[in-house]
């Protein structure tokens, strides 16, 4: 750069003389009728600009301005380099010529600029909790609809009409099984469940003759189980012990414990043998046992999916394998499925397990494998790895440890990496 010049923009020379460069927030200010005390809300950084003051000059200081006002109206972003800001890419908006003096062979004028900036626009980030509860929503309704449809014992013959009841009867077998016991701050609910499923097991035949009543008597049952589970019997434990038990919930809640708990909705029926299909009584009979099985399994998954998002996961390994078992058993209901309109609500479930499990709006921590060295207490490894004992629970419960004081050396184990 010359001497007398120090700036450019797109490599054409000026002198800076003076610039303004207002900073700040840019602002919404709210004043209410009535209300003396107004709210302003912070609506981000505002762009960088600059107003800038300058000049050139010198026997072709019109030839100067001419390249100025070429370099200005040149499409794009270009450099204006200033030993003040350095080099910044900008827009120029405008250039005002403000003051010619021909006997000195000079002109003044203004160059305004802002800064480029990024084309990037406010990312959309899916609800991935929301979406799930919708598609979770959508299966139950369909399978209801499915066995309100589909199940049905009217005009068919007593040995049809047996095993139908057979069926409702070993349905909520298998929900009552999976009842939470010993919780005393829940017992009015336990209550509420264990009379709902006793209704259904009682009223198996008068219910199978009317599939809507059937349907709603199953919703009540899995309803009221949902609240039983729902509930948190901790709050009057202490710190410590609320403190363990989070701990533990939080390492791998979904494959350990609310899978397991879904357990028997999600095998039910596997025992049973298919029913040749030879005569219509035949044909109703084998429709009612594949109708109980897919509405058994799918109220199974759909629950599992909702608790896969809602709990959420100590590391992204506990979420993909969450994610794999949940897929492969939506996969297992699909190839049982006939239904066309309970076939598609099954794989939109399966396809936001693919994509909302793990959140994609969080990041989780991986597992490593570590050895010990040497014997090692629970707590101290707790403290080593992570300088506190928030996942001590995890460390016991994620490698089985039954003496918290003795984690043998020389063995491998997973931990949370970084914590």
């Amino acid at each position: 750069m010359s001497k007398k010049y120090n700036a450019s923009f797109r490599n054409v020379e000026f002198c800076i003389d003076s610039y303004d460069e207002p900073v700040g927030r840019r602002t919404i200010l709210f004043e209410y009728p009535k209300k003396d005390i107004p709210f302003t809300e912070d609506m981000g950084r505002r762009a960088y600009t600059y107003s800038l003051q300058c000049h050139v000059v010198g026997d072709d200081y019109r030839d100067q301005i001419d390249k100025i006002k070429d370099a200005c109206n040149k499409e794009g972003p270009g450099i204006l380099s200033y030993d003040v800001f350095g080099d910044l890419e900008v827009m120029c908006p405008e250039c005002v010529i403000t003051g010619t003096n021909t006997e000195k062979k000079y002109i003044k004028f203004t160059l305004s600029f802002q800064e480029r900036g990024k084309k990037e626009f406010p990312k959309e980030e899916t609800d991935a909790i929301l979406s799930m509860m919708q598609k979770a929503i959508a299966v139950r309704s369909q399978a209801g609809s499915l066995l309100e449809k589909a199940f049905s014992i009217t005009g068919q013959v007593e040995s049809v009409i047996d095993k139908a009841v057979d069926l409702v009867d070993t349905a909520a077998d298998a929900i009552d099984a999976i009842k939470p016991t010993g919780l005393m701050r829940i017992a009015k609910k336990i209550a509420a469940f264990s009379a709902a499923v006793s209704e259904l097991k009682a009223k198996a035949r008068e219910l199978a003759a009317t599939p809507s009543r059937l349907r709603a008597q199953f919703e009540a049952s899995f309803n009221l189980l949902g609240e039983s589970f729902g509930l948190n019997p901790k709050e009057n434990n202490t710190r410590e012990q609320n403190k363990m038990q989070n701990n533990i919930a939080e390492a791998n809640r979904y494959n350990s414990e609310d899978r397991k708990t879904y357990d028997n909705l999600l095998t039910y029926g596997d025992d049973l043998t298919d029913i040749e299909e030879l005569t219509p009584a035949r044909e109703q009979e084998s429709l009612n046992q594949k109708t109980m099985k897919v509405y058994m399994k799918s109220m199974a998954v759909s629950y599992l999916a909702e608790k896969a998002v809602e709990s959420g996961f100590s590391t992204s390994n506990d979420a993909n394998n969450a994610r794999e078992k949940l897929v492969d058993d939506i996969d297992a209901i699909l190839e049982i499925t006939e239904d066309d309109e309970t076939f598609q609500a099954l794989q939109e479930l399966q396809k936001q397990a693919q994509i909302g499990i793990p959140d994609p709006n969080k990041q989780l921590p991986s597992i490593k494998k570590i050895v010990l060295p040497e014997t090692t207490p629970s707590i101290v490894l707790a403290y080593r790895l992570y300088g506190n004992n928030d996942l001590e629970g995890d460390i016991l419960l994620r490698n089985m440890i039954q003496n918290p004081a003795y984690i043998v050396g020389g063995n491998e184990i997973e931990v949370i990496s970084g914590g």
